[in-house]
């Protein structure tokens, strides 16, 4: 049986030279991304969540950099992380997976958020898997048109990971 990573590296092989270039483009790093599974000592979080009320005074520049800073100095801890719980999301608080889901769709509402906050007294981090976001890309045509249909190497994406059900 084969994992979703190889499942995902069979796809890419099968798309056209347009296709491949423009997920690359949209994730720079993917062309090297290494898809073994890391060790646990190699997996520890760098950071550390801030109670709501000092996330909601940050100025929005202060707010895109202390997520953004997040996102980069755990890289690798978010690749494994996506990985094994095949997850389109994650939300992270001090380190530990706080909520994930496999699609869009689980994505919380507000409320649901709110909720979360109040559970841990953090902001929680939320990122998105890249993968997840080239392939919504892919999906699309330059007009905003879907082309799973006009491109059947999609559906596998579409399946997979349950987006664009609006397709």
């Amino acid at each position: 049986m084969t994992t979703p990573v190889e499942q995902i590296a069979a796809q890419i092989r099968r798309l056209n030279p347009v296709e491949k270039q423009r997920l690359l483009t949209l994730i720079p790093d993917f062309g090297g991304m290494n898809t073994a599974p890391l060790s646990a000592a190699k997996l520890q979080f760098n950071g550390q969540n801030i109670s709501v009320a000092a996330y909601e005074a940050l100025a929005e520049d202060e707010k895109f950099k202390f997520l953004d800073n997040a996102e980069n100095e755990n890289t690798e801890w978010l690749r494994e992380k996506f990985r094994a719980l095949r997850a389109a999301w994650i939300m992270a608080v001090d380190g530990n997976v706080a909520a994930f889901g496999e699609s869009m769709d689980t994505y919380p509402n507000d409320d649901e958020f709110l909720k979360l906050c109040q559970k841990f007294g953090k902001y929680p981090f939320v990122f998105f898997n890249p993968l997840i976001l080239a392939i919504d890309e892919l999906a699309f045509d330059g007009r905003g048109k879907c082309s799973v249909n006009s491109a059947p190497e999609m559906s596998f994406w579409k399946n997979l990971f349950k987006t664009q059900d609006n397709c």
